[in-house]
């Protein structure tokens, strides 16, 4: 086995370049494997809005090995859904699998440019911002920034009180 990767980013398969608001996409890299070796590959995945704010973010995996000298796909298991026209980038690492292997590559940013506008009622997302003051006898201990799409848990249970 090797140990250290050797793999390329060839393409963003999804989203396009060009793509629609309100159309559901599930984020696909084309990868490279290029050691004499199969690697088990996997990685995360950004999209950020033109203000780069993350609006979406997950993990991607390859449905099993890549042969050595082969191409697949790595792909997220949610779709991403832009709701807004606008300009996205999509960027990440792509790192592999195995204790034995180290190393990592990055990629992007990819532009994706998002048209037209998701239907009305289309999607239950809405852009705020929201922000969390943490107090200890009454000293302001921490603060912690949502600048996203709401969609966030906070579990703190018996320490809050609003």
């Amino acid at each position: 086995m090797p140990d250290t990767i050797d793999v390329g980013v060839v393409a963003l398969v999804q989203p396009p370049a060009a793509a629609a608001a309100g159309t559901s996409y599930t984020p696909t890299l084309s990868v490279q494997n290029n050691t004499p070796y199969p690697l088990y590959l996997q990685g995360t995945l950004e999209i950020r809005d033109s203000q780069n704010v993350l609006v979406y973010a997950e993990p991607i995996s390859a449905s099993g090995q890549i042969a050595a000298g082969a191409t697949a796909p790595l792909s997220a298991t949610k779709a991403w859904t832009p709701l807004v026209a606008g300009t996205y980038s999509v960027s990440g690492t792509v790192y592999a699998g195995a204790a034995d292997v180290s190393g990592s590559v990055t990629f992007g940013p990819y532009a994706v440019i998002v048209t037209g506008a998701a239907a009305p009622g289309e999607g239950a997302q809405c852009r705020v911002e929201a922000t969390l003051d943490f107090y200890v006898g009454g000293v302001k201990v921490n603060t912690i920034r949502y600048p996203n799409y709401l969609s966030f848990t906070i579990r703190y249970p018996n320490y809050l009180s609003f």
